[in-house]
């Protein structure tokens, strides 16, 4: 998730617009930003990937003038982490097969520990069934749920032999990189 900071003051906003854009930088690895309007615009942007929001403009910051300013701080977008692979992409199965109008994806740990059967389990088991059965679940804990952007669920998965065990997954609507809507599955101790 991304941080945006901004303030309007009658007085030079920049002390507040460092300290109140840095407080946000845990909230991306990607590039900072700020930018204050005075009598000019002053900005500057720097990649914080290797380094800590502050170390990149404690300088830079105490020769910003002005009464309105905003600082940013970007983020691992969904495309990348789909690229990545630390997200898998299952929206042609969730779109075409279950209706889902919005781009689905689970994380790698979901598709290797529930998705993807195991050992012996693989030889009458399929991915694309075990998918369907993820997907068959969280529409209907989908259905049940109270709460819009969030939903809790259960399955049944055989993975060890033919001992079946319910595991729990969560599912999470979020604006996606163009702020549309995006579903993504994953452990409810995961992020």
């Amino acid at each position: 998730m991304s941080g945006i900071f901004g303030i309007v003051s009658n007085n030079n906003c920049a002390s507040t617009l460092f300290y109140g854009t840095d407080y946000h930088s845990h909230m991306g690895t990607e590039y900072g930003g700020m930018a204050v309007l005075g009598t000019r615009f002053n900005r500057a942007i720097h990649d914080i990937g290797q380094s800590q929001f502050k170390s990149k403009f404690v300088d830079e910051y105490k020769t910003m003038q002005g009464p309105m300013g905003i600082g940013v701080i970007s983020v691992y977008t969904r495309a990348q982490a789909i690229e990545d692979g630390v997200l898998i992409d299952v929206s042609p199965v969730a779109m075409a097969e279950h209706g889902f109008r919005s781009p689905v994806a689970v994380t790698d740990r979901v598709w290797s520990e529930v998705v993807i059967p195991p050992g012996e389990v693989a030889t009458w088991q399929d991915d694309l069934g075990r998918l369907n059965d993820l997907l068959t679940c969280l529409k209907y804990g989908i259905k049940r749920s109270q709460k819009a952007s969030e939903v809790i669920f259960k399955m049944d998965v055989i993975n060890e032999g033919e001992k079946r065990k319910t595991i729990t997954l969560k599912g999470t609507c979020t604006p996606g990189d163009n702020l549309e809507p995006v579903i993504t599955v994953m452990f409810p101790d995961e992020d």
